[in-house]
């Protein structure tokens, strides 16, 4: 399969490769405790997950670059190099800028010519659900965007939107609120509880939609800054967690 595209977005320059003293070698910005244990080897691998073992026993195989074939190996390694340096406070704003345009720009490509796109057709993953996994990822890294996603940029994902519709539907337009949030990965929160009352809704909206986990939350204060996640695995019980997976929420 060819992964460059042509005809893309006229007005995006082409992605510049990333600095490579932003991100150190071995830099993994999934070293943290587990969350979830995902079912899909493709999404495991981009996210660098495993089991932890003090809360699933079972024996699980740890997927690595090397169980991909050559070619597959050489799209998984560029998927997880973008979202290493978009998830990482230690990458310049440049560089995270070119990561967010290339997740989200469809039609946009790498200095490789690699578009993410394409990429995760090829390995038979929706970018949707690695566009929503990376969103949690920069909730629990506390890494949030300084500025709303490119103009270009894909929408929230219908499922993401229909579920926030029913989830909350007592607000009218709570989906709304929820695009809002999508487009800015990490809207100050006095800017979300204005969006809440911009789309006629009360702000107690944005309080259920953290306490049901579909919006996590940093910072303290005036620093406070709000994700939209979908979902908070940290919330769920050991039992379910161990059966959780993002392309759940697109069922």
């Amino acid at each position: 399969m060819d992964l460059s595209t042509s005809g893309g977005p006229e007005d995006l320059d082409e992605l510049s490769e990333f600095d490579d003293e932003a991100v150190p070698e071995d830099f993994d910005p999934f070293a943290f405790e587990n969350t979830l244990t995902p079912a899909d080897s493709e999404m495991a691998e981009l996210f660098d997950r495993v089991a932890d073992a003090a809360e699933d026993d079972r024996q699980t195989p740890e997927v690595t670059d090397e169980d991909y074939e050559p070619e597959t190996r050489w799209i998984v390694m560029r998927l997880k190099r973008h979202i290493k340096v978009l998830t990482s406070k230690g990458s310049s704003q440049e560089s995270r800028w070119r990561a967010v345009q290339w997740l989200f720009v469809n039609g946009a490509k790498d200095a490789k010519g690699v578009s993410f796109h394409l990429s995760c057709e090829a390995l038979s993953c929706r970018p949707e659900v690695v566009q929503l996994r990376t969103m949690y990822e920069l909730w629990l890294r506390d890494a949030p965007l300084h500025r709303s996603l490119p103009l270009l940029s894909d929408r929230i994902p219908a499922e993401i939107g229909d579920m926030v519709f029913h989830a909350f539907p007592q607000y009218r337009k709570a989906e709304q609120v929820a695009a809002d949030l999508w487009q800015y990965p990490g809207m100050p929160f006095a800017e979300a509880v204005e969006a809440c009352r911009n789309h006629g809704q009360a702000p107690q909206l944005l309080d259920e939609m953290i306490a049901r986990g579909v919006v996590g939350v940093t910072g303290t204060g005036d620093a406070m800054r709000c994700f939209l996640i979908g979902a908070n695995p940290t919330q769920l019980s050991i039992a379910k967690r161990r059966v959780f997976t993002w392309p759940m929420l697109f069922t």
